[in-house]
């Protein structure tokens, strides 16, 4: 899939990324994923809609949703227009059941509250990605400017609920229906622009990042999603300030966590600032609680509303990004050597 753009919701737990990406859910998806598909509630006749996303579920997994919306072992239409059902793979399907005439951001609220009750459910491994389309714009036949302004609202409001999932993907195979989305989220956020690498310092620092993902041995640290999210940019050329900053917010959490546990394991969180602050007391270098500040603030501009307001500058330059590809590499051998020394 390519990411077209991205942003971090703070929970109360650790952040989740938002993205929008160009993609089939389908192809994406993993055993620890939670898909979501939406629906006119009852209506599972995937004969009539065999390209849906519900007629391409029921042929990779083997199932029948009308048969199993019967009894299903989830099942919270009756609140939250929701059921879900568990695959023999693992892969949780979560359906969301549109009434006629609903209202986008109720339905959209509800589903938030049932993904929150599978949680709690352990029906959802930690750190688990949500996969799902612009829902309400396929057979439901929903506008998509009607439907874009309260996905992102709902999100930012309510995803931070959501402690336990690492990151929701919107992902579809429409572009058309993904940049109508993506005008509406620049538009929320107040972000101008994106900026993109081009130099030749770009290729030289990002091929280092390359070579350091394999030196440090970085696969093994795949438990945390942002290790792969990271290096699918960076292999695929798509880093800019769209799909970098909401990374390093995450990319800070994991550090910091990581060393407080490696040195006392019982301390609580006083807060991302605090945390970092805290570590020099610990023998963190200055220059590296400078980095990890630094990475903490580029990932407030990946999650914060940015205003109406100009500031000076308007927007990332490609040198801003560079800096933050800078410190996420003198960052990174100090984690690990943290860790195992």
């Amino acid at each position: 899939m390519k990411i077209l753009t991205s942003c971090n919701v703070e929970t109360i737990g650790d952040s989740v990324i938002i993205s929008l990406a160009h993609g089939d859910i389908i192809s994406e998806a993993t055993n620890d994923d939670v898909i979501v598909a939406s629906v006119f509630a009852g209506s599972y006749e995937t004969k009539l809609f065999p390209h849906s996303l519900i007629a391409g579920l029921e042929k990779k997994f083997d199932i029948s949703f009308d048969q199993a919306s019967q009894s299903p072992e989830f099942d919270v239409r009756t609140g939250l227009s929701t059921w879900a059902v568990k695959t023999d793979s693992g892969t949780v399907i979560a359906i969301l059941e549109f009434e006629p005439g609903a209202d986008v951001s109720e339905m959209l609220i509800d589903l938030t509250y049932a993904i929150h009750a599978l949680l709690r459910k352990k029906w959802i491994k930690r750190q688990a990605r949500v996969l799902l389309p612009v829902l309400g714009t396929g057979a439901q036949r929903r506008d998509v400017s009607s439907v874009a302004p309260s996905l992102l609202k709902v999100a930012a409001q309510y995803f931070s609920q959501l402690s336990g999932i690492s990151e929701v993907v919107i992902i579809d195979l429409a572009i058309e229906r993904l940049l109508e989305v993506k005008r509406h989220w620049d538009e929320y956020l107040g972000r101008p622009e994106s900026t993109r690498l081009s130099s030749e310092l770009a290729k030289s620092v990002t091929s280092e990042l390359k070579e350091m993902y394999d030196h440090l041995r970085l696969l093994d640290s795949r438990k945390y999603r942002w290790v792969e999210e990271l290096w699918s940019l960076l292999r695929d050329d798509q880093i800019s300030s769209d799909t970098l900053p909401a990374i390093c917010r995450q990319i800070v959490e994991t550090v910091v966590a990581d060393m407080w546990h490696k040195m006392k394991p019982d301390r609580n969180k006083r807060g991302l600032a605090d945390d970092i602050e805290d570590l020099k007391n610990m023998g963190l270098a200055q220059w590296i609680i400078g980095y990890l500040h630094t990475l903490r603030q580029f990932g407030n501009y990946g999650s914060h509303y940015q205003g109406t307001s100009k500031t000076i500058p308007e927007s990332l330059a490609e040198r801003d990004l560079l800096l933050c590809l800078q410190c996420i590499r003198s960052i990174l051998p100090v984690w690990q050597h943290w860790l195992h020394e």
